[in-house]
């Protein structure tokens, strides 16, 4: 790891900075500590005119996170000319392939660049994340923020809590705005292919009694969760997560209208941890509780032809 966090502007590999005006260094930075986490750095936010293309290294991927004040940045994009705003808390991915084009930048305040390499994805199980756009900035999160800055407050104590600690904070920022800011799936380019859907299918109708995480999913095709996530809803209309709640929920009618059983039997049976938990899902799915659906459809009258 190079002692300063490094971007590519314009072509050229240079230090980062948000103020380009004075070409301040960093307020804060991981590499002058014992941190063991994702590498860091805390800048202030400055002015920047016709700046060019920018992003991170090649291979590499960025996290930016406004810590305090708003930054505004103006983005050359196909569709034309995009203005954002970041707050605090506000975060956003960069990915060295699709660059940005940074027009200009204002601001009054700091903001936290993150420097994310595959082996970071690979220690999540995620596998490498797949080739995205630089995403606009999510809405402001408390969660991020609090994750940030107690990684600030860890380094600016020379990171006397430990490795075990600073990777753990790394894990859980990394997890968390994975899954909140995921890359633009416009620009995730490939397809679940019929005999893998139906794999998926057959595997999760068999195996409703069971946890079907995203990892055992993916690993069923050979991909990445993050990765897998994209194909999944592209090819089914809905998250994995989603399908599966809905296939543990059409079984649980199922077996409940023709099998006898009783209800707490056939949360268990359908993967959910407790019969109030399995009600409760169930209501929100179909407007009633699984035992008006069984009575509603004992007395419903057989229809003959």
């Amino acid at each position: 790891m190079s002692a300063r966090l490094m971007m590519t502007v314009a072509g050229k590999t240079l230090p980062l900075t948000f103020d380009a005006q004075t070409h301040a260094g960093p307020l804060l930075s991981s590499a002058t500590t014992a941190w063991a986490g994702l590498p860091f750095e805390l800048h202030r936010v400055g002015a920047a005119e016709n700046v060019g293309e920018v992003g991170p290294p090649d291979g590499e991927y960025g996290l930016f996170v406004m810590m305090e004040g708003t930054a505004e940045f103006v983005v050359r994009e196909p569709s034309g000319d995009q203005r954002y705003e970041a707050k605090p808390g506000s975060a956003f991915f960069l990915t060295s392939q699709h660059r940005g084009h940074l027009l200009r930048m204002n601001g009054n305040g700091t903001a936290v660049a993150v420097r994310i390499t595959p082996e970071w994805y690979r220690r999540l199980a995620l596998g490498d994340v797949p080739p995205g756009a630089a995403t606009p900035p999510a809405a402001p999160d408390e969660t991020v923020h609090r994750l940030v800055e107690t990684m600030c407050n860890e380094v600016a104590r020379n990171a006397t809590t430990g490795p075990v600690f600073a990777e753990a904070l790394s894990m859980a920022l990394l997890s968390y705005v994975t899954r909140r800011v995921p890359p633009a799936s416009e620009f995730v380019r490939g397809h679940l292919s019929s005999a893998q859907c139906q794999k998926l299918r057959t595997h999760i109708r068999e195996n409703l009694s069971g946890e079907l995480s995203l990892v055992e999913l993916a690993s069923l095709v050979g991909l990445g969760p993050r990765y897998f996530s994209t194909l999944f809803r592209r090819a089914f209309g809905s998250t994995p997560h989603k399908y599966v709640m809905q296939q543990r929920l059409a079984e649980g009618a199922r077996l409940l209208t023709t099998q006898g059983m009783e209800i707490a039997e056939v949360a268990v049976q359908v993967g959910f941890c407790s019969q109030s938990h399995f009600t409760a899902a169930f209501r929100q799915a179909y407007g009633v509780t699984p035992r008006r659906y069984l009575l509603d459809t004992l007395a419903r009258p057989e229809v003959t032809l």
